[in-house]
């Protein structure tokens, strides 16, 4: 605790912990995968070879899992991340953030590789180039229809889920939750200069 950062992250450690001391462990499940994304494996060196084998990566990535932690935190679900009845909808809901912020932020992340500043490219719409062998403007296409026909993914797999009954108020809320923070997601990536440059700031 020997500087005034170190002291804040010990800060807000201690609150997300107090938090579950009321119920539940959204607290300490936020702070683990915190801590997991700082440990996440690097991408593979030889690429991948089909852009499943890239989302099924961005599906374990901790940035999904840590929107998923924080979803469950914000509205108190005692929720079970891992409970097999809602492993297609966050199967189709990590696809979704991963898809959609890749699209958003290529240029950013390309201009980026190119100048040096990142030593990577961990992009959806890389992945579909150099797969598919087509340019960037149809990997974009092919990108953003994999994202609409994501979107129809998860929108038969609510239906299932409200017919089925298997959910409870608990899982709702996780549920409600997630899809008001892709909600969220996707404006902020259409509307910050930090993702569509300055033709594209609104705020």
């Amino acid at each position: 605790m020997d500087t005034p950062l170190e002291r804040r992250i010990d800060d807000i450690r201690q609150g997300l912990l107090a938090s579950d001391e009321g119920g539940g462990n959204g607290g300490a499940e936020v702070l683990g995968e915190l801590v997991t994304f700082y440990h996440h494996a690097t991408p593979p060196e030889d690429g991948y070879q089909t852009i499943r084998d890239y989302l099924d990566y961005r599906g374990i990535d901790a940035a999904t899992s840590y929107v998923l932690a924080v979803c469950k935190f914000s509205v108190g679900s005692s929720t079970d991340l891992h409970n097999p009845d809602l492993y297609d909808f966050l199967s189709h809901y990590r696809d979704h953030i991963a898809i959609s912020n890749d699209l958003a932020s290529y240029e950013m992340e390309r201009q980026g590789f190119e100048s040096g500043k990142a030593t990577a490219m961990i992009n959806v719409v890389e992945v579909i180039m150099r797969v598919e062998r087509v340019d960037v403007a149809q990997a974009k296409a092919l990108a953003y229809a994999w994202q609409l026909y994501t979107e129809d993914e998860i929108l038969r797999e609510l239906k299932k889920l409200k017919e089925s009954t298997v959910l409870g108020d608990e899982d709702w809320r996780l549920v409600d939750a997630c899809l008001l923070a892709n909600t969220g997601n996707v404006i902020v990536w259409a509307i910050l200069a930090r993702y569509g440059g300055e033709q594209a700031r609104i705020c």
